[in-house]
């Protein structure tokens, strides 16, 4: 090489140890920091590390979030969204309390936890003002098919002193038994319900104004076992047919915590239908909150979670130290 280009390359060398000594190529940067191959799709992908880590957390906590206990809790709500009144009305708050009647809680926790629930898009097929609505039952005649295959037998007894107070839930007694998903929710104090056996297992604590508001299907001279059994076996389009104002449920979340008393758990959802739209803001943060605070994960769960957390942490790491 001729005189010029050694100068050159040895003004170049000054520059660099003066700047704090030989620039490293591409290669040797590589070799002290090796990013994967999905990490490189930017030419400032360091500064991407900590939104990584934001996605793998979220991500993470989405799951968590939304992961059901492995087995029933003590008490648990189930949030009930309906299309009365135009969809604004109040959800419907039940609070599950196992202590009061636990085979009829555990049914109506797997009801609530299946996948989708087992009672989400299904009507209030019977609708008797004043006295009682009727929910539980599919929409889908497969889900009812399949579900009812599965359901454990319920032979709980009422306990004294739990009667079929007004805003109480029960199942539904045929012939002294309780052998399908059919769900009472006593309008008043039913005291030919507590005759017939029910037995009383949670109570609506919030959203009590919309129950009499939901439509009573025009179903003819049917009686409730016939209503109930053609809705079974043939679904939202033979209800439809009849009255297509029929009240569908068109939302079901359920929260838990580990708590062991009924008054842990949330009471309020919204105070009245004009404050639908603003409470409904609250009703998700809060129940963000709630599940974040939740207790009862699995042990797969927890392990997610764990994994979930180290990865995050090391994102940022990477981040830092690598770029």
């Amino acid at each position: 090489r001729n005189s010029a280009h050694v100068m050159a390359d040895r003004r170049g060398g000054e520059r660099r140890e003066r700047r704090g000594g030989p620039l490293q190529t591409p290669e040797d940067t590589h070799l002290h920091c090796s990013a994967p191959a999905w990490f490189a799709f930017s030419p400032g992908r360091g500064r991407t590390a900590p939104l990584f880590a934001v996605l793998i957390w979220t991500t993470v906590s989405s799951v968590i979030a939304t992961h059901p206990p492995t087995q029933m809790p003590a008490n648990y709500q189930v949030v009930i969204s309906t299309n009365a009144g135009d969809g604004k009305t109040c959800p419907i708050v039940i609070n599950v309390t196992s202590a009061w009647a636990k085979q009829s809680a555990e049914r109506f926790w797997e009801m609530a936890t299946s996948t989708p629930p087992l009672f989400y898009d299904s009507a209030f097929y019977l609708v008797e003002p004043g006295h009682a609505v009727e929910f539980g039952v599919s929409g889908d005649p497969n889900a009812n098919h399949a579900f009812t295959k599965i359901i454990p037998p319920v032979n709980d007894r009422q306990r004294t002193g739990y009667n079929n107070e007004k805003g109480t839930l029960s199942f539904v007694q045929v012939e002294g038994k309780a052998n399908s998903t059919r769900v009472a929710i006593n309008l008043a104090q039913n005291k030919d319900h507590d005759a017939e056996g029910f037995v009383p297992f949670a109570r609506v604590v919030s959203g009590f104004p919309s129950l009499p508001l939901i439509h009573a299907p025009n179903v003819g001279s049917l009686s409730e076992w016939e209503l109930s059994t053609k809705y079974f076996t043939r679904g939202n389009p033979w209800l439809h047919q009849k009255d297509s104002r029929i009240t569908l449920i068109t939302g079901v979340k359920v929260l838990w915590d580990k708590g062991s008393h009924e008054a842990g758990l949330s009471d309020k959802v919204c105070s009245s239908s004009g404050d639908y739209v603003h409470m409904m803001v609250g009703v998700v943060e809060d129940e963000i909150q709630h599940l974040e605070e939740m207790s009862g994960l699995s042990g797969g769960a927890t392990f997610v979670a764990l994994v979930g957390g180290v990865a995050a942490l090391v994102a940022v790491v990477w981040g830092l130290v690598c770029f």
